[in-house]
């Protein structure tokens, strides 16, 4: 019984450590795709055919940082 308890603690912060290190590479990734936004909207000349700017709509800087960290996220995580 009480290598069952320290197997399923083991599981317990492995799991924790792998959503730690999932948030903070969420964030460094969100920081980067912020700035290249940031940049992107600056050029002079930029243009974006995306389908929300075919439709009128022109997301967020912070939206689009996050949809870029949102993608890419998972394949970080492929095994």
């Amino acid at each position: 019984m009480a290598n069952a308890i320290k197997h399923d603690s083991a599981k317990l912060t492995l799991r924790r450590q792998e959503a730690r290190e999932s948030r903070l590479l969420y964030w460094l990734c969100f920081a980067v795709f912020l700035v290249i936004a940031v940049f992107a909207r600056l050029l002079p000349g930029r243009r974006d055919t995306s389908d929300n700017e075919l439709a009128g709509v022109r997301r967020s800087i912070f939206a689009e940082a996050r949809a870029s960290a949102g993608t890419l996220i998972p394949f970080a995580f492929m095994k």
